[in-house]
């Protein structure tokens, strides 16, 4: 707050003098700090939009094509945040692509080189969130050209940028592997061959960062590991705090996807010891948490889960507070504490929805859902699921959505072998019931599908063939175990294998 009142009182001053050019440069600078601002996004994009306009108008009416190509790059930036937010601004037409390629123009006009490879390299890394992937691919190749041409340090960034084009061909191409994540892999090999014989030590790193992208993409997590840790040790010897704290999150949850828990709460704690914002603290103590509930150290676990409470609480940062407070409850859950799960599950529920944290209240719900499952309570069990599944609809969190569409479909089958149901076995409700059973899993083998998570599909698989073996449905359930089988072998899940033979 108190760089805004200076900015401020700044402006006021510069208004009193007349002096509209520095008037101009305070309104950037409160722009500026309005992109840093957490509070209201519509009314932060809004303010941030009309300084920028404002200085615009100033920096035109004298001339000055670089004031000018700044103010227009502020504005592009609020528009652009204003959409990650989900919300429309109309101010400036054509939105931040217009005002992009208008500022990069004003740039190499008033021959400030530097800033048009910037605002380049700017146009075709937003881009990438736009339908036309062919044009994303010529602007990023556009900007590489130009940042090399020159002689610019955001190089690395439009690498960066046209490295992540081809890896955002995943969904689209048919032989990913070997041919779009390839193409990426040579692209950044060939960056960090020319940056390494610079000596160019913070473009080495960028294009580490990108083979640890590359490698992930293509399934390669070790190659991923290897480079991140390299990545690490650079940003590290260039006193990068940024760059190392991101390498080193990354590192640490690559590790617990490798199931490799004792590496990953080893990395972590790195981060946790240094001087880093509440932000990465938190997702640092969130990955040692996760670390130990792996290694099924609940005690720690709690510890961690406790103390990230207090320093959310501490810094008045409600919603991690709140997400604290479900780790919490998941330890309790874990360790049956049942009854205390739901309590605090309640508790965390209650502060996300006071702070209209939506996603947050169904990630809540979905625990509360398993603990009356858990507890053999299927009607509050699938209350709680279903509001979990609805409240996730179209909110654009496929992995948490398909968990809700999971779970109503294992408390569907739960309420389908109860004895007291296969005792009706043949009745009119008995046939309700393996209908809203089949409708459920049949909902999350859908939906997974559609949302590309192989792994997920296969569980909803493997309940659907539940089900039917459930209903006595024999060739049905013969079928879907194939099905189910096919995604394993795929996912090279030799455990789930044995379950679906099972």
């Amino acid at each position: 707050m108190e760089a805004k009142e200076l900015a401020q009182e700044a402006l006021k001053l510069f208004q009193k003098e007349g002096n509209r050019s520095m008037e101009a440069f305070a309104r950037l600078c409160l722009l500026n700090i309005t992109v840093k601002w957490r509070g209201d996004k519509m009314a932060s994009c809004q303010e941030g939009l009309d300084h920028g306009m404002t200085a615009r108008s100033i920096f035109k009416t004298s001339g000055d094509k670089r004031g000018e190509a700044l103010a227009l790059h502020g504005m592009a930036v609020m528009h652009v945040r204003a959409e990650l937010n989900g919300m429309v601004l109309s101010a400036f037409p054509g939105g931040w692509q217009a005002a992009t390629t208008e500022s990069a123009r004003l740039f190499k006009e008033a021959k400030c080189f530097k800033m048009y490879a910037f605002a380049k390299v700017c146009l075709a890394q937003w881009s990438l969130a736009g339908p036309d992937l062919g044009r994303s691919r010529q602007l990023a190749e556009e900007a590489l050209q130009i940042c090399q041409q020159y002689k610019s340090r955001q190089e690395a960034a439009a690498l960066g940028v046209l490295v992540t084009f081809y890896l955002s061909m995943k969904d689209v191409s048919s032989d990913f592997k070997n041919n779009e994540a390839q193409t990426a892999i040579d692209l950044a090999k060939q960056g960090l061959e020319r940056f390494r014989d610079r000596g160019d030590r913070h473009g080495e790193a960028s294009c580490l960062h990108a083979l640890v992208q590359c490698f992930q993409a293509k399934g390669d997590r070790q190659e991923a590991i290897k480079h991140a840790s390299q990545a690490a040790d650079i940003y590290r010897e260039l006193e990068d705090k940024a760059g190392e704290t991101a390498m080193l999150q990354h590192l640490s949850q690559m590790h617990l996807e490798e199931r490799e828990p004792e590496k990953a709460f080893q990395v972590a704690k790195e981060v946790s010891d240094m001087n880093v914002s509440l932000h990465d603290k938190a997702i640092a103590q969130e990955t040692r948490y996760n670390a130990c509930i792996a290694q099924g150290d609940l005690q720690q676990a709690m510890e961690l889960a406790e103390d990230l409470v207090l320093m959310c609480s501490d810094k008045g940062d409600i919603r991690r507070e709140a997400t604290a407070r479900l780790m919490v409850a998941t330890v309790h859950f874990n360790a049956q504490n049942f009854d205390q799960a739901k309590l605090v599950a309640r508790e965390a529920q209650a502060l996300m929805h006071d702070e209209g944290a939506w996603v947050g209240v169904a990630s809540a719900l979905q625990l509360i859902g398993e603990i009356y499952h858990a507890k053999n309570q299927y009607t509050e069990a699938l209350k709680a699921a279903e509001r979990s599944a609805q409240l996730l609809r179209r909110k654009d969190k496929d992995s948490e959505e398909v968990i809700s569409l999971l779970l109503v479909a294992q408390i569907r089958l739960s309420m389908l072998s109860q004895e007291k149901m296969q005792k009706q076995r043949g009745s009119p409700s008995f046939a309700a019931a393996v209908a809203d059973g089949m409708q459920a899993a049949e909902a999350a083998v859908a939906f997974a599908n559609k949302a590309k998570l192989r792994e997920q599909e296969g569980y909803a698989l493997l309940l659907m063939v539940q089900m039917q073996h459930s209903a006595l449905q024999v060739d049905e359930s013969l079928k879907t175990a194939d099905a189910a089988m096919y995604v394993f072998e795929e996912l090279g899940d030799r455990r789930q294998q044995a379950n679906v033979m099972c």
